[in-house]
Protein backbone atom coordinates (compact mmCIF):
# COMPACT_ATOMS: atom_id res chain seq x y z
CA UNK A 1 0.00 0.00 0.00
CA UNK A 2 1.40 3.50 -1.00
CA UNK A 3 1.86 6.21 1.47
CA UNK A 4 1.37 10.02 0.26
CA UNK A 5 2.67 11.88 2.23
CA UNK A 6 3.16 15.04 1.16
CA UNK A 7 0.84 15.04 -1.74
CA UNK A 8 -2.12 14.68 0.82
CA UNK A 9 -0.43 17.20 3.54
CA UNK A 10 -0.02 19.86 0.98
CA UNK A 11 -3.82 19.98 -0.04
CA UNK A 12 -5.45 22.77 1.00
CA UNK A 13 -8.78 22.15 3.61
CA UNK A 14 -12.12 21.81 2.20
CA UNK A 15 -15.48 21.80 3.09
CA UNK A 16 -19.06 21.96 1.30
CA UNK A 17 -19.23 25.42 1.59
CA UNK A 18 -15.47 25.89 0.14
CA UNK A 19 -14.48 27.61 -3.00
CA UNK A 20 -12.51 25.36 -5.58
CA UNK A 21 -8.94 26.05 -4.37
CA UNK A 22 -8.18 24.14 -7.61
CA UNK A 23 -9.12 23.28 -10.90
CA UNK A 24 -8.86 19.69 -12.10
CA UNK A 25 -5.66 20.00 -14.09
CA UNK A 26 -4.23 22.16 -11.55
CA UNK A 27 -5.27 19.04 -8.57
CA UNK A 28 -3.86 16.11 -11.60
CA UNK A 29 -0.92 18.65 -11.98
CA UNK A 30 -0.20 18.47 -7.86
CA UNK A 31 -0.96 15.15 -7.52
CA UNK A 32 0.75 13.30 -10.47
CA UNK A 33 4.74 13.61 -9.94
CA UNK A 34 4.33 11.88 -6.51
CA UNK A 35 1.78 9.32 -7.39
CA UNK A 36 2.75 5.30 -9.15
CA UNK A 37 2.00 5.48 -12.64
CA UNK A 38 -1.17 3.40 -11.91
CA UNK A 39 -2.53 5.46 -9.25
CA UNK A 40 -2.22 8.85 -11.28
CA UNK A 41 -4.09 6.63 -14.10
CA UNK A 42 -6.87 6.30 -11.49
CA UNK A 43 -6.86 9.87 -10.98
CA UNK A 44 -6.60 11.05 -14.51
CA UNK A 45 -9.77 9.23 -15.56
CA UNK A 46 -11.55 9.99 -12.67
CA UNK A 47 -11.00 13.76 -14.01
CA UNK A 48 -12.67 12.95 -17.06
CA UNK A 49 -15.32 10.95 -15.31
CA UNK A 50 -13.75 7.23 -16.42
CA UNK A 51 -14.55 5.09 -13.78
CA UNK A 52 -12.64 1.24 -14.42
CA UNK A 53 -14.81 -1.44 -12.40
CA UNK A 54 -12.67 -3.52 -10.43
CA UNK A 55 -9.65 -1.34 -10.21
CA UNK A 56 -10.32 0.58 -7.01
CA UNK A 57 -12.64 -0.75 -4.10
CA UNK A 58 -13.36 2.66 -3.02
CA UNK A 59 -14.34 3.80 -6.22
CA UNK A 60 -16.23 0.78 -6.80
CA UNK A 61 -18.25 1.66 -3.82
CA UNK A 62 -18.57 5.40 -4.73
CA UNK A 63 -19.41 4.18 -8.21
CA UNK A 64 -22.41 1.76 -7.15
CA UNK A 65 -23.87 4.36 -4.63
CA UNK A 66 -24.15 7.12 -7.17
CA UNK A 67 -25.59 4.99 -9.97
CA UNK A 68 -27.79 3.80 -7.55
CA UNK A 69 -28.77 7.26 -6.24
CA UNK A 70 -29.48 8.09 -9.85
CA UNK A 71 -31.53 5.15 -10.30
CA UNK A 72 -33.86 6.24 -7.42
CA UNK A 73 -34.12 9.66 -9.23
CA UNK A 74 -34.65 8.42 -12.79
CA UNK A 75 -37.39 6.04 -11.24
CA UNK A 76 -39.57 8.94 -9.18
CA UNK A 77 -38.73 11.68 -12.58
CA UNK A 78 -40.22 8.59 -14.96
CA UNK A 79 -43.01 7.75 -12.56
CA UNK A 80 -43.88 11.25 -12.43
CA UNK A 81 -43.60 11.44 -16.35
CA UNK A 82 -45.49 8.20 -17.07
CA UNK A 83 -42.64 6.99 -18.38
CA UNK A 84 -41.01 3.08 -17.50
CA UNK A 85 -38.51 3.68 -15.18
CA UNK A 86 -36.90 0.06 -15.92
CA UNK A 87 -35.66 1.79 -19.64
CA UNK A 88 -33.44 4.46 -17.80
CA UNK A 89 -31.90 2.70 -14.99
CA UNK A 90 -28.43 1.48 -15.05
CA UNK A 91 -27.92 -2.41 -13.88
CA UNK A 92 -25.64 -1.66 -11.77
CA UNK A 93 -26.99 0.29 -8.45
CA UNK A 94 -29.32 -1.33 -6.64
CA UNK A 95 -28.85 0.14 -3.11
CA UNK A 96 -32.36 0.25 -2.02
CA UNK A 97 -31.65 2.64 1.21
CA UNK A 98 -30.75 5.60 -1.03
CA UNK A 99 -34.75 5.71 -2.14
CA UNK A 100 -35.59 8.68 0.43
CA UNK A 101 -32.49 10.35 -0.47
CA UNK A 102 -33.49 11.08 -3.65
CA UNK A 103 -37.00 11.62 -2.86
CA UNK A 104 -35.79 14.54 -0.83
CA UNK A 105 -34.16 15.64 -3.72
CA UNK A 106 -37.27 15.05 -6.09
CA UNK A 107 -39.35 16.53 -3.83
CA UNK A 108 -37.67 20.20 -3.84
CA UNK A 109 -39.83 22.75 -5.84
CA UNK A 110 -36.42 24.72 -7.49
CA UNK A 111 -34.25 22.79 -9.32
CA UNK A 112 -31.00 24.64 -7.94
CA UNK A 113 -32.26 23.26 -4.55
CA UNK A 114 -32.34 19.81 -6.07
CA UNK A 115 -29.23 20.05 -7.59
CA UNK A 116 -27.74 21.53 -4.40
CA UNK A 117 -29.30 18.56 -2.32
CA UNK A 118 -28.13 16.14 -4.81
CA UNK A 119 -24.31 17.55 -4.30
CA UNK A 120 -24.64 17.33 -0.24
CA UNK A 121 -25.87 13.76 -0.53
CA UNK A 122 -23.01 13.06 -2.84
CA UNK A 123 -20.55 15.21 -0.55
CA UNK A 124 -21.91 13.43 2.78
CA UNK A 125 -21.07 9.93 1.26
CA UNK A 126 -17.96 10.86 0.66
CA UNK A 127 -17.23 12.04 3.75
CA UNK A 128 -18.07 8.80 5.23
CA UNK A 129 -15.52 7.09 2.75
CA UNK A 130 -13.07 9.21 3.92
CA UNK A 131 -12.70 7.31 7.53
CA UNK A 132 -9.63 5.38 7.95
CA UNK A 133 -8.55 7.09 4.82
CA UNK A 134 -4.98 9.60 5.60
CA UNK A 135 -1.91 9.24 3.00
CA UNK A 136 -3.34 6.93 0.67
CA UNK A 137 -4.48 7.29 -2.74
CA UNK A 138 -8.28 6.84 -1.79
CA UNK A 139 -8.06 9.90 0.33
CA UNK A 140 -6.76 11.65 -3.38
CA UNK A 141 -9.38 9.92 -5.29
CA UNK A 142 -12.67 11.29 -2.78
CA UNK A 143 -10.70 14.87 -2.61
CA UNK A 144 -10.99 14.63 -6.28
CA UNK A 145 -14.55 13.60 -6.08
CA UNK A 146 -15.28 16.68 -3.72
CA UNK A 147 -13.73 18.81 -5.94
CA UNK A 148 -15.61 18.20 -8.69
CA UNK A 149 -18.44 19.09 -6.32
CA UNK A 150 -16.73 21.76 -5.99
CA UNK A 151 -16.83 23.30 -9.02
CA UNK A 152 -19.93 22.09 -10.23
CA UNK A 153 -21.32 24.29 -7.35
CA UNK A 154 -19.44 27.18 -8.51
CA UNK A 155 -20.87 27.26 -11.67
CA UNK A 156 -24.26 28.30 -10.35
CA UNK A 157 -24.75 31.77 -10.73
CA UNK A 158 -28.27 32.30 -9.02
CA UNK A 159 -28.05 36.16 -10.27
CA UNK A 160 -27.63 34.86 -13.88
CA UNK A 161 -30.43 32.02 -13.52
CA UNK A 162 -33.23 34.26 -12.10
CA UNK A 163 -32.43 37.31 -15.20
CA UNK A 164 -32.72 34.69 -17.82
CA UNK A 165 -35.54 33.17 -16.07
CA UNK A 166 -37.65 36.21 -15.91
CA UNK A 167 -37.01 37.10 -19.31
CA UNK A 168 -37.58 34.13 -20.80
CA UNK A 169 -40.45 34.27 -18.92
CA UNK A 170 -41.28 37.82 -20.33
CA UNK A 171 -40.95 36.59 -24.09
CA UNK A 172 -43.26 33.78 -23.26
CA UNK A 173 -45.78 36.04 -22.11
CA UNK A 174 -45.61 38.61 -24.62
CA UNK A 175 -45.84 35.39 -27.48
CA UNK A 176 -49.16 34.41 -25.63
CA UNK A 177 -50.97 37.71 -25.63
CA UNK A 178 -50.21 38.29 -29.04
CA UNK A 179 -51.25 35.14 -30.42
CA UNK A 180 -54.67 35.81 -28.21
CA UNK A 181 -54.78 39.15 -29.40
CA UNK A 182 -55.20 37.72 -33.31
CA UNK A 183 -57.85 35.42 -32.21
Amino acid sequence: MDSYYYPVAALPLINYDSDPPFTLEEYIDHCTPWLSKGHANILKNLAESIINPGENRLLDSWNQWDISYRNNLVKLRAVKLGLDPEKYQKKEGDLWYLEEKAREAFQQESPLIAEETILKAQWDYLSQLERDHYFDVEILIIYLLKLKILLRRSGFQYNLGKTNFEELYKNYQTIRNESKAGE
